[in-house]
């Protein structure tokens, strides 16, 4: 309904190029393909800081990030992830915390994330190259965070001077 809202909205104020950011999903619209791109941060999976992981740039495009680095409890000393595995029905329990995905449109990065994150690594990954999805996904282990990107993600980055 909002994304119909504001669709509605663009056309009528005829916006042809703005940015907007709900909850984790980014939608960034330009009129003029041959304008430069904005460039989006991907947050580091930290409870307490809101540090730059990676930087992307985006055109005409979405990224959505769903996590479960903030929306969790303990329960007598385990961690509780806030996401549920609906082929067992108990919070999922992997070392996944993260995954970003850039599609053309925000329903479809939105779509995908939150249900790879449910996945676990190793099944997100083999889908992804499957589908030939942009994904970044963010493992914790240990308090080592390690970060996978696929062949399609990798276009998007932002290159480091």
């Amino acid at each position: 309904m909002c994304r119909r809202s504001f669709s509605i909205y663009t056309k009528k104020k005829r916006l042809k190029n703005y940015t907007i950011s709900v909850g984790g999903t980014v939608l960034v619209q330009t009129e003029n393909h041959k304008k430069n791109s904005k460039i989006i941060a991907i947050q580091k999976p930290i409870d307490e800081k809101k540090s730059i992981h990676l930087l992307v740039h985006l055109k005409n495009s979405s990224i959505s990030t769903a996590g479960s680095y903030r929306n969790y409890y303990y329960l007598q000393g385990k961690y509780i992830s806030h996401l549920i595995d609906p082929t067992s029905g108990k919070p999922v329990n992997h070392n996944l915390i993260s995954v970003s995905v850039i599609s053309s449109t925000a329903l479809e990065a939105d779509s995908w994330d939150t249900g790879l994150l449910i996945l676990g690594f190793k099944k997100a990954k083999k889908l992804a190259l499957k589908e030939q999805l942009a994904v970044c996904l963010i493992t914790k282990k240990r308090n080592i965070f390690s970060t996978w990107l696929s062949p399609k993600f990798k276009k998007f980055l932002v290159k480091k001077k």
